[in-house]
């Protein structure tokens, strides 16, 4: 993440240089998850446009439950604990989502827009919405590591 400015704000700034949704919200928390950028955008660049643009499952959505469990989820089968909380966080962070902006799913949240329409695609990009949609996923995945402790650790341990 650059210095300075929040996840989201990252998130949203790759998007506007080109990334999709889900590559966008997986990048900017990737150093989290000691993940290299490039490696965190090809997982997630399958999910663009709602699942391989099927319109499906929000790719930014989806990148956030990625986050979420290579974060807090288990390291074995026998962590059962470490299991359950990342499931209970992931549908806590889909109520959020859903209660923000009323959906998860793309073709909704797109208003319908096609994606291999390059028309489409202009005018849904000048509309904004993609970006507002990505601030807002990922916004929501930061509070909830923030909530989690995740966050204030990987800060604390930072070098300035």
């Amino acid at each position: 993440m650059n210095s300075g400015i929040s996840y989201a704000e990252q998130a949203r700034h790759n998007a506007l240089n080109g990334q999709t949704c889900s590559e966008a919200v997986m990048t900017a928390f990737s150093t989290l998850s000691n993940l290299d950028e490039a490696t965190a955008r090809k997982l997630a660049s399958g999910m663009a446009g709602g699942m391989g643009g099927t319109k499906k499952n929000c790719g930014a959505v989806t990148a956030a439950y990625m986050i979420l469990g290579l974060l807090l989820g288990p390291e074995s089968v026998e962590d059962k604990n470490k299991r359950e909380n990342v499931s209970k966080l992931v549908a806590e962070f889909s109520r959020r989502f859903n209660e923000q902006f009323g959906t998860a799913d793309c073709a909704i949240l797109t208003n319908g827009y096609n994606f291999t329409s390059p028309a489409d695609m202009k005018r849904l990009r000048a509309s904004g919405k993609p970006e507002s949609i990505i601030t807002g996923a990922a916004g929501l995945l930061e509070q909830i590591l923030i909530e989690q402790g995740v966050l204030l650790a990987e800060r604390e341990n930072s070098t300035p």
